[in-house]
């Protein structure tokens, strides 16, 4: 029997039999949440759900973050699938009655649902209006299976930045939600000391759509990875938006302690209800 221990996760898989899409059909087969395909565009998704019987009208769907994009600084991995899928670790924490985690392009697949992989499309082109309309038509698809009419979006890191494009660009949303998202490409790029990302949709490009839209935003006090100052950029990008909460919680990086929280956040943040108004452009601290 292997022992992980999560402090060492990514360099201490010495003997175990693991693959990142074994460890999330893992993490789904502990709640009893079944696998799903969507057949989007050039792209077969992948992604994993609760039970769609009740009869609540609004599906709440997770997408995650960029995974494993890069070998090192200049080659891209040949698959961009996380190795800790923290969106899917949410998502299966959720209190509602029905909840998808939906893969990006790319991630989880097999040999033989790789189709369309081109390194582009979890680098350069990872935000691209091609990735946003596979998204939005396995959204579709979703709504119809779970047999809903409004959808939730949250996504975590880069998975935020798809969710605000998606709301963005639908009319069916009725809130928006993202956890330590990269929202202002051009100031993260900058802060980074990266290339721009040539082939990507910027979410602070949008903002006289996304204004109107509710949304919540919770980001770490200690993430060096999207800092606060990144929201705080989107921010004022919305120019007094109707209904928008955004909250920076001390002592979270980007890692370190959604998953474990992340019940008392949801039920604290972003239960299925219109998130609160707050109409002043700065950042609060949660000292709760």
């Amino acid at each position: 029997m292997c022992w992980v221990f999560l402090s060492v996760f990514f360099s201490a898989l010495i003997g175990c039999s693991f693959t990142p899409r074994g460890y999330a059909n893992q993490i789904a087969s502990q709640k009893e949440w079944q696998s799903i395909k969507f057949s989007s565009g050039d792209f077969v998704l992948h992604g994993f759900h609760g039970d769609f019987s009740s009869k609540e009208n609004t599906l709440v769907v997770y997408i995650g973050g960029d995974g494993h994009a890069w070998k090192n600084r200049w080659t891209p991995s040949t698959d961009p699938t996380p190795w800790n899928p923290i969106a899917l670790r949410l998502a299966v924490q959720t209190p509602e009655p029905k909840v998808l985690f939906l893969g990006r392009p790319c991630q989880f697949t097999t040999h033989e649902t790789r189709t369309g992989c081109h390194p582009k499309y979890w680098t350069s082109h990872r935000y691209s209006q091609e990735v946003i309309d596979a998204l939005d038509e396995a959204l579709d698809q979703a709504k119809v299976l779970a047999r809903t009419e409004k959808i939730i979006l949250a996504g975590y890191s880069g998975g935020g930045v798809l969710v605000a494009l998606l709301s963005a660009q639908r009319d069916d949303v009725t809130h928006f939600v993202t956890i330590a998202a990269n929202l202002d490409l051009d100031a993260w790029v900058k802060e980074q000391g990266i290339s721009p990302l040539s082939g990507s949709l910027n979410p602070a490009d949008f903002a006289v759509k996304l204004k109107d839209i509710p949304q919540a935003h919770l980001v770490g006090e200690k993430d060096f990875i999207v800092s606060p100052a990144i929201l705080q950029s989107y921010l004022l990008k919305l120019h007094k938006p109707l209904i928008t909460q955004w909250v920076v919680i001390p002592n979270y990086d980007h890692q370190c302690c959604w998953v474990d929280s992340w019940q008392e956040l949801y039920v604290k943040y972003l239960m299925i209800q219109t998130p609160k108004q707050i109409h002043h452009p700065s950042l609060v601290s949660d000292q709760k």
